[in-house]
């Protein structure tokens, strides 16, 4: 069998006395679009930066595609990196969109998403440029290439930054509220290319306030309350016929 893309175990995640997350469980495997809904504070975008080691959780285990990343205590007692060669190898599978682009100003978009192919995993510049140019055609930008990210709108940028996520051959996407730094006309164009990275079968990982793109989307739904999965199931069952009663009063107050 075959084992799942991602594998979340009894995480944890403390910054000082708060206790952001309380034991998250989570499974993605190959093609599941999971989408990670709850109310501001409860822990989502955390647990995704997490998964990625942008922030260190302090307990629980992470598993891509089989493979455990292998965890020390660090100093102030959450969990670090103990093999920063494979922590390496282990980040450039599982892709991070920001809300934020985070994108080089210095750098043209080309420039921009052949970096990482070529210093992490080694690819020549030819094939990465020709890699990034049908990524660029796929997230409806090609002609933007030469240009800088201070040049493009909001939305071509997030754009830009899938792309750059994507010339990595990720396994698994994380996409941190991706929309949510754009302006209202700028949205659908983002959520477009993401439902089009799910129709291709894609496995993701979607923090979003866009419920009706959410449940349209979505393998599974996953609601999040102070840091525990309160709610899991398909988007029906979590939309329509939620056990919990915080999860429903959270899906009426966003209709």
């Amino acid at each position: 069998m075959t084992p799942p893309a991602l594998e979340v175990r009894n995480l944890h995640k403390r910054f000082g006395d708060l206790e952001v997350l309380k034991g998250v469980d989570l499974v993605a495997n190959d093609g599941a679009v999971i989408s990670i809904l709850g109310s501001s504070g409860s822990g989502k975008s955390t647990l995704l930066r997490c998964i990625n080691l942008l922030e260190n959780p302090n307990e629980g285990q992470i598993i891509v595609a089989g493979e455990e990343m292998k965890l020390k205590a660090g100093r102030d007692g959450a969990l670090v990196a103990a093999d920063s060669k494979q922590i390496n190898r282990l980040r450039a599978r599982v892709g991070f969109v920001f809300q934020s682009f985070n994108l080089w100003p210095h750098m043209s978009i080309l420039d921009n998403i052949i970096e990482a192919p070529r210093r992490v995993l080694g690819q020549p510049k030819a094939d990465a440029i020709a890699a990034a140019e049908l990524f660029l055609e796929k997230v409806g930008i090609a002609d933007k290439r030469h240009a800088f990210p201070a040049q493009l709108s909001g939305g071509q940028q997030q754009r830009a930054a899938i792309a750059r996520t994507l010339a990595m051959q990720p396994r698994v996407i994380l996409f941190d509220e991706p929309t949510s730094a754009l302006d209202p006309e700028m949205v659908q164009e983002v959520l477009s290319v993401i439902r089009a990275l799910a129709d291709e079968g894609r496995t993701m990982l979607l923090v979003t306030h866009e419920m009706g793109f959410a449940r349209q989307v979505s393998s599974e739904v996953v609601f999040l309350h102070q840091g525990q999965v309160e709610e899991i199931g398909t988007p029906e069952q979590v939309f329509e016929h939620s056990k919990s009663e915080r999860c429903r009063q959270f899906m009426s107050s966003h209709k």
